[in-house]
């Protein structure tokens, strides 16, 4: 090994000489850093440490003949080229690591021997054959786009960013560097972190919005709180840091051990929202048209889009919570307008069944059909227009409002809340039989029977021909009526064109005559209505 000055006057000497003139935590700084990993000289207790070398501080600085002068840096300083993190929600892109966190990663990028000071190179033990730091997690490579950014302005004007906190701390330029969360001279909280709690470290820099009310925080359903779905460097999935992608992420605790088992209704269930069918699709920058200028989009613009569904496109994990599934969620109102917080639970819905252009050629822009200037439709927005409704089974009366999840959920009785997955089609929380010339039974229908009373429809005290259809012409609910509403009819009656055709004079149509009176315009199972009075 080469001679350098610092033979002639070594460290510890040079030290000694001037102890009296170092102030008090400077000293404690020294002392601090020998119990820690950093301690790389020959009486380190770490894996890897020197084979002869004595001195603490020389891996790291020298008084003279510096790399930089501030802090007397004596490591080689890797050139790089890095690779930055970025995500499609990131407002301020990260720079190249500046001087003050390119010094830790003169040994956490793994291209620099350890040993690597000015004038010569210390041999150490536990270093792979170049001499730097072996694969791991000490090793966070050159990529450091599945770290947490550094060299990043912090602006706090952005939303759910502060100032930070201390501990917590900038560089004085205002940027997060490595020493924004670590100390490198002190590990008594472990990893060097400058707080005993890394989940409080987090929050000295990220508000999320209520935040302290979500399910998942603080302390993280988990008891992991950030960290049950992000990690701070070497993240599986780089953008946003996640543990796991997409639903796998939230599969991690909702299965039926840490919180509800909704993986079970989207794995084993025939009828879901397709989570796990489209991958890679789902960005948490998209919004509609109107907002953003650039894609991502939702609703989607173009037919050809790929059609997707995530966990959080429906739920905000930084703010949900049992009593607010959708808190924090954006949202399309009734009017097909962006709302930045929802507060009905119909305006989830809107977002990909409303007016995105890539639905499925059968689906309606249910926007549309409930619409309020409509002549019926179930009271998803408003009370109905109907105020005849004798067969609602109580508690519902015509005045009562429903929601998307009255009808749409899990089919298990003790199955989580919401439309994740079901044995019914349409994802229906009871079967809803859709198919003609079928016997009618409760369990055929049991989803209209949730709330219309059935001996009510069979005694015909709303229409004084339900139990001819249903009964005797065995004629399903959806052959006469629409489950959402309709824009041309009053009493949800939409024809299902599939069994019901034009009448011989080539009228299809219903009319309502008020007063529980009407005719038909159709012909149905052989039988030309043209018109037929009730």
């Amino acid at each position: 090994m080469a001679k350098s000055f610092r033979r002639a006057l070594s460290i510890g000497n040079f030290l000694s000489v001037l102890l009296f003139a170092i102030p008090v935590h400077v000293q404690a700084q020294g002392d601090k850093v020998i119990q820690t990993p950093h301690n790389l000289s020959v009486t380190g207790s770490g894996e890897i440490k020197a084979i002869e070398e004595r001195e603490v501080c020389v891996f790291c600085h020298l008084p003279h003949n510096s790399v930089i002068s501030v802090p007397l840096w004596s490591h080689q300083v890797p050139e790089g080229p890095f690779v930055t993190y970025s995500s499609s929600t990131l407002s301020n892109l990260p720079e190249t690591p500046g001087a003050t966190s390119r010094l830790c990663l003169g040994c956490h990028d793994g291209t620099v021997a350890l040993g690597n000071i000015v004038g010569e190179r210390i041999s150490l033990q536990g270093v792979d054959a170049v001499g730097a730091i072996p694969l791991g997690a000490s090793n966070l490579s050159s990529d450091l786009s599945d770290d947490h950014p550094v060299s990043i302005v912090l602006d706090p004007t952005i939303p759910e960013l502060i100032w930070p906190v201390p501990p917590a701390r900038v560089d004085n330029e205002g940027k997060v560097q490595c020493s924004s969360c670590h100390d490198a001279h002190n590990n008594q909280y472990d990893n060097f972190l400058l707080s005993p709690d890394p989940e409080a470290l987090c929050l000295c820099c990220h508000q999320k919005n209520n935040w302290p009310n979500a399910t998942h925080g603080p302390t993280g359903a988990a008891g992991n709180g950030c960290h049950d779905c992000h990690a701070e460097h070497t993240a599986n999935i780089p953008e946003r840091l996640l543990n796991d992608d997409e639903e796998y992420l939230c599969f991690g605790c909702h299965e039926g051990t840490v919180a509800s088992d909704i993986k079970a209704d989207f794995e084993t269930k025939p009828y879901v929202h397709p989570v796990s069918l489209i991958a890679g699709v789902h960005d948490p920058a998209e919004r509609p048209y109107e907002i953003r200028q650039t894609p991502p989009w939702l609703p989607e613009i173009s037919s050809t889009a790929v059609r997707h569904a995530e966990c959080v496109d429906c739920h905000d994990p930084h703010s949900a919570s049992a009593t607010q599934p959708f808190a924090g969620t954006w949202g399309i109102d009734n009017e097909g307008n962006f709302v930045d917080q929802v507060t009905h639970e119909y305006e989830i819905c809107f977002k990909c069944h409303g007016d995105s252009e890539n639905k499925p050629a059968t689906a309606q822009n249910l926007v549309d059909i409930f619409h309020v200037s409509n002549p019926s439709f179930h009271p998803l927005e408003v009370a109905g227009n109907n105020v005849n409704v004798p067969s609602l089974l109580f508690p519902y009366n015509v005045g009562s409002i429903i929601t998307c999840g009255d009808c749409h959920g899990s089919s298990d009785v003790d199955g989580p809340d919401g439309p994740h997955g079901s044995d019914y089609w349409f994802i229906l929380k009871k079967n809803y039989t859709l198919l003609d010339d079928v016997a009618e039974s409760y369990f055929e229908y049991e989803l209209c029977y949730g709330c219309h009373d059935r001996g009510s429809i069979l005694n015909d005290e709303s229409f004084d021909k339900h139990k001819k259809h249903i009964e005797g012409e065995r004629s399903p609910c959806w052959t006469c009526h629409s489950a959402h509403g309709s824009m041309t009819n009053t009493h949800l009656i939409e024809f299902d064109p599939t069994v019901v055709t034009a009448s011989s004079s080539g009228r299809l149509e219903f009319l309502d005559e008020g007063d529980e009176t009407g005719s038909c315009y159709l012909t149905c199972h052989g039988a030309d209505h043209n018109p037929e009075n009730y």
